[in-house]
């Protein structure tokens, strides 16, 4: 009964994570070639 409910938390957390880290990222990259130019 607990395993579905984990299974879809696990899938929510997931994408919202991957997006999270990439918009960090790149706005860390941004950051960086501002600071060089």
């Amino acid at each position: 009964m607990i395993e579905p409910l984990l299974f879809g938390i696990v899938l929510g957390i997931i994408p919202v994570t991957l997006i999270g880290l990439f918009v960090a990222a790149f706005l860390q990259y941004r950051r960086q070639n501002t600071f060089r130019f």
